[in-house]
């Protein structure tokens, strides 16, 4: 998450600050959207990771014998990856929305 906030501040705030003239690059809903988006995103990326961790199990009868599935733990890498992204937008979007909307 703190790579992807950094990404965040430096890169898409700028690009999207020319192009939309608002400060901030996107409102605070709109980050929270994103942020939704990647959330969702992540669900696939789960459920198709845990759909090829069965697909192994099974081929490899882990499921009746027992025993450990022969995969590496670097098949679950987009998915944390996705949600530290999806954190960036999210996470820090509702903090700064309640900051501000708070009385």
């Amino acid at each position: 998450m703190l790579i992807s906030v950094v990404l965040y501040d430096r890169f898409f705030v700028k690009i999207m600050r020319k192009w939309t003239k608002n400060p901030r690059g996107i409102t605070l809903l709109q980050r929270m959207g994103m942020g939704f988006i990647f959330h969702i995103l992540v669900m696939v990326t789960a459920s198709l990771t845990e759909m090829r961790r069965l697909g192994v199990a099974k081929d490899h009868g882990v499921m009746v014998n027992g025993g450990r599935v022969p995969l590496s733990i670097f098949i679950l890498l987009p998915q944390f990856v996705l949600m530290g992204v999806a954190d960036a937008f999210l996470a820090v979007a509702q903090i700064e929305f309640f900051y501000d909307q708070a009385p």
